[in-house]
């Protein structure tokens, strides 16, 4: 049985109603009618804490994990910031926060209040707790794509054998995740939540992104394919090429193009 925490959010519902159609028992329960003692008495397998209206301290005790950059290179330095919000209403507190990263990656603890994509804002999160982190990238992260391309295609089926957990799944696992274990009443709890970019739009507003280990440079022709007649006649095609730095750093280098035909000269200049 699954039992989602209600924070006092319409999209509970819409939470409840989806798990059932993928065929599970459901129960919702609203976070001031539930306790820990009758929640260990349900038993449930699996424990989902909806979102909820106002601030994230209305909303009962709630873990939000941010990262400085949505797209970070290997290479780089990631921080991240987890903050648990809701303990001083409830007889609770955080004993520890933990994040788990990828094998290689080497995580420090700072003292850091803000990320350095949050200064800018004028809102300020008042977090009950919060643990600062700094995660060293390794040089050579494997980059994020999807589970399902991750071994080459058999004709025109895809390989999704070394998937795991995330089988069937829209996406992967979360690259980062980050664990509050919270003291309440006694009774400890461990909660979950991935690490995600946040960021603000002036249209939409707050918007979160997952987390995608990314190359440093990417290379986007504008075609994929360019069809050129046979003829005798010089022709002249515009091939559309972008470069996108993605790292924090200034990249230098020469952008070349090669053609298999041999009477074909290539010249490339900026636009």
């Amino acid at each position: 049985m699954i039992l989602i925490v209600d924070n006092y959010d319409s999209f509970t519902w819409n939470l409840a109603h989806r798990l059932g159609e993928l065929g599970a028992e459901v129960e919702v329960r609203r976070n001031d009618a539930v306790s820990i003692g009758e929640i260990d008495a349900l038993g449930p397998t699996h424990l989902v804490v909806s979102p909820g209206p106002g601030r994230p301290e209305q909303a009962g005790i709630s873990v939000d994990a941010l990262a400085s950059a949505e797209t970070p290179v290997p290479g780089s330095l990631l921080q991240v910031a987890v903050r648990v919000y809701g303990t001083a209403a409830a007889d609770s507190r955080v004993t520890d926060v933990q994040l788990r990263t990828p094998p290689g990656w080497i995580l420090s603890r700072t003292g850091d209040d803000v990320l350095p994509n949050e200064r800018r804002y004028r809102r300020r999160d008042n977090a009950d707790s919060q643990a600062s982190f700094d995660i060293r990238i390794p040089a050579d992260a494997e980059f994020t794509h999807p589970y399902w391309l991750r071994n080459p295609r058999d004709t025109f089926t895809y390989d999704w054998s070394e998937a795991g957990n995330a089988i069937n799944q829209p996406f992967d696992e979360p690259l980062l995740l980050a664990e509050a274990i919270v003291d309440i009443g006694g009774a400890t709890v461990t909660v979950r939540k991935e690490v995600e970019y946040r960021y603000a739009d002036r249209v939409r507003g707050e918007i979160r992104r997952r987390l995608d280990v990314v190359p440093a440079l990417s290379v986007d022709p504008a075609a994929d394919l360019l069809v050129l007649p046979a003829s005798t006649e010089t022709r002249v095609s515009d091939v559309l090429l972008t470069l996108r730095n993605n790292s924090d750093q200034e990249v230098t280098g020469t952008a070349r193009s090669q053609s298999p035909l041999r009477s074909t000269s290539v010249t490339m200049a900026p636009c």
